[in-house]
């Protein structure tokens, strides 16, 4: 989670949080315990093609290679 929110930032410069969030129960339930989730907090100045620009830049990530691991 953390990696898709340093992407997102670095390459689409879109800031979110990725990791585990305030709500331990929910990655229990998820479950996201062992990789975290990656949220956005929209706000009042938040446009809708900033809306559609997230959700590009998260399918361009879901849909790119993974990585070589070494």
């Amino acid at each position: 989670a953390r990696a898709v929110g340093e992407v997102l930032d670095r390459e689409h410069g879109i800031c979110v949080r990725g990791g585990i969030h305030c709500a331990p129960l929910l990655h229990q339930a998820l479950p996201t315990s062992e990789q975290g989730a990656v949220r956005a907090s929209p706000g009042s100045s938040t446009s809708e093609s900033d809306i559609d620009a997230l959700v590009h830049a998260v399918a361009s990530i879901a849909h790119a290679p993974a990585p070589a691991r070494v």
